[in-house]
């Protein structure tokens, strides 16, 4: 059964959900509301689907700053878009096709300060291609087995929206668990208890 790309996208979403979940890249002018402000739900939905659903990695470029910075749960960063890229890129060599499912957006902000977000969300894909990990296992992320929280800060730079700073707390554990062959799960078994 194919899960809905949002469960629900509310009232405040300007954009239609054809328009949301079209092919086509966006064009910036399509968030800008008539007061000026971000349409932010459409902005985060679209950014998300155009950069993991569509497989477009380089837009990436089109709604993080220069110098964003992303924090990861486990302690690393990521700065600047072409390190967003390669590791966008990498998970999605190890995971073709993966999507990111959202489950809410939250937000709250104003043009002059910028806008505060949150996102909850899951991945679905299977580990068919190498990882950091190692060779492909075909294990697969779904809902039951990995919960992710993005949130982030787009501002004004020099007159455009973007992100320009994330917390990323994906779900290492099912990542990696899903990167991470049967024979390892074994070895890993053995020598320490689970963590899960």
């Amino acid at each position: 059964m194919e899960e809905p790309a949002l469960y629900s996208i509310g009232e405040t979403v300007q954009m239609s959900e054809e328009k949301l979940y079209q092919d086509e890249p966006i064009d910036y002018e399509e968030f800008i509301l008539d007061d000026g402000g971000l349409d932010v739900e459409a902005w985060i939905i679209r950014s998300t689907y155009e950069i993991w659903d569509l497989q477009m990695p380089g837009r990436i470029e089109y709604y993080y700053d220069d110098d964003c910075v992303i924090h990861a749960a486990n302690g690393n960063e990521v700065e600047g878009t072409d390190e967003i890229i390669e590791h966008t890129l990498n998970w999605q060599s190890a995971f073709p096709g993966i999507k990111i499912k959202i489950l809410d957006v939250l937000w709250e902000g104003n043009e002059e300060n910028g806008y505060k977000t949150s996102m909850p969300s899951y991945m679905i894909g299977k580990n068919t291609g190498h990882s950091q990990f190692g060779p492909p296992t075909g294990k697969e992320l779904t809902r039951e087995n990995n919960l992710s929280i993005y949130n982030c800060l787009i501002e004004k730079v020099d007159g455009r929206w973007q992100y320009t700073e994330e917390w990323s707390n994906y779900d290492n554990a099912a990542m990696e668990w899903a990167c991470t062959s049967e024979d390892r799960d074994a070895e890993e078994d053995s020598e320490s208890p689970p963590t899960r």
